[in-house]
């Protein structure tokens, strides 16, 4: 199923280019400032503090859009893969993979955790990256190709960065306090030649760095290089039960160059919905789209593809995936919600239902569903592990559990098999336990 997703991303990505991402990306929380070099001056021109606020769903700081979207820009071809990938190890103190960025938790600022001995190793690192991967074969392959296309890196220009970081004055006027990040971009006068080093740089960092461990790469027929993909699946010695013992290539899958950098930005453009807690994700095949919605979202109308539900964590991950066949958010028959038993008007007040209404939504039923028998809990806990599920009453806790994997097939697949037995019978039982607690 992935690779008929990345055939539709491929699709967008063709078409839209980096803007498919970075239209959509949003910045971790904290503190970015834009140093100018300019006659081998620095200077710090702009200082602005990002951040989501998941009430609103806005992100604060992109009224300054133009500032905001460079930063965007630069952040995101600055990123590492994984602490496990960084730059510094084994200190893993800061978290950028190029040059030109310094990426840091304020913690590490004030706690002193970033010491001059880690600024130093990091800069000289970045003059001579070689000695990063010399002690690998596979690694040591990977660099020498990028080097060959990009060139050393600007080893005049890194001392004087290295410099200037170490003199400790980037930290002055900003508060510490909160626990998110500092970021320091280095920018030139032109923007355009900014945005390429910044791409070359984001490039030299992760064509080596792209396979899950470059000790499973192998070479094709054709003599190119083929490995493992870092995203969504992890494999060392600790897991040998993920390896494929009765097959010649152990390896579960293998990728090329281009289509494991292709999956590295599907992975990036998911990140960057999950962002936005938009985690349901639709494949349309049909029409060659991707489409993220919020849990409050209501999907479109879809005749053929696949849906899958992501979580944001330390990486992108994938808890549920299914095939879509049709899904029609409009109800083949309309649902009338009817006050049959003749429930108080100060009753129907308290709780806020309205009777006698017509529904033609699925969405609306799910709404209904959701407040009426679980309390407004099911639409967030779709895939929460269940010690996380905060609830009073153990039964309806119960009941959310057992069914909550089949609502979600009816409600974002349109799968309706056994969803009328399904529905009798826990109706039934909650039913019956409000009753038994006296809430008549």
């Amino acid at each position: 199923m992935l690779k008929e997703c990345m055939d539709v991303f491929g699709y967008m990505y063709d078409k839209a280019g980096e803007s498919l991402i970075l239209d959509n990306y949003v910045p971790k929380d904290g503190t970015y400032c834009l140093i100018s070099i300019e006659n081998n001056q620095f200077k710090k021109i702009k200082q602005l503090d990002i951040r989501y606020d998941k009430k609103t769903k806005e992100i604060l700081g992109k009224e300054e859009y133009d500032t905001y979207r460079d930063i965007c820009y630069y952040d995101y071809y600055s990123q590492i893969i994984s602490t496990n990938k960084a730059m510094d190890i084994p200190k893993r103190i800061i978290h950028s993979n190029n040059y030109l960025s310094l990426a840091v938790k304020k913690e590490s600022i004030k706690e002193n955790k970033l010491t001059s001995s880690i600024i130093d190793g990091y800069y000289t690192l970045m003059k001579h990256p070689m000695e990063k991967y010399k002690k690998d074969e596979e690694s040591k392959i990977l660099y020498e190709a990028v080097e060959t296309t990009y060139g050393p890196t600007d080893s005049q220009l890194i001392d004087k960065i290295h410099i200037y970081v170490l003199d400790g004055e980037l930290w002055n006027g900003i508060n510490l306090e909160k626990k998110e990040y500092i970021k320091i971009f280095f920018v030139f006068p032109d923007k355009e030649k900014t945005k390429e080093l910044y791409k070359k740089e984001g490039n030299r960092y992760l064509i080596p760095n792209i396979y899950n461990k470059n000790k499973f790469n192998k070479f094709d027929d054709d003599g190119n290089i083929v490995g493992l993909p870092n995203n969504n699946i992890q494999m060392n010695e600790d897991k040998p039960y993920l390896m494929n013992k009765t097959r010649k290539v152990e390896i579960p899958y293998l990728l090329n160059q281009r289509d494991v950098m292709l999956q590295n930005k599907f992975f990036d453009y998911l990140i960057a919905l999950a962002s936005k807690e938009k985690v349901n994700i639709y494949v349309d095949a049909k029409n060659k789209n991707i489409m993220g919605y919020s849990n409050l979202e209501e999907p479109d109308k879809i005749s053929c593809g696949y849906y899958f539900r992501i979580k944001k964590g330390k990486e992108i991950e994938i808890h549920k995936f299914d095939t879509v066949s049709i899904y029609d958010n409009h109800l083949e028959r309309t649902f009338e919600l009817k006050n049959i038993i003749g429930i108080s008007k100060k009753t129907l007040e308290k709780y806020k239902l309205e009777y006698d209404t017509n529904h033609s939504k699925l969405w609306k039923l799910k709404v209904l569903i959701d407040s009426c028998f679980f309390g407004g809990k099911l639409a967030n806990n779709f895939i929460t592990d269940p010690k996380d599920i905060q609830m009073d009453d153990n039964k309806v806790k119960y009941y959310l559990l057992e069914v909550r994997d089949e609502l979600s097939k009816w409600f974002y697949c349109g799968k309706q098999e056994n969803i009328i037995n399904i529905i009798n019978n826990f109706t039934y039982h909650l039913i019956l336990n409000s009753i038994q607690k006296n809430h008549m």
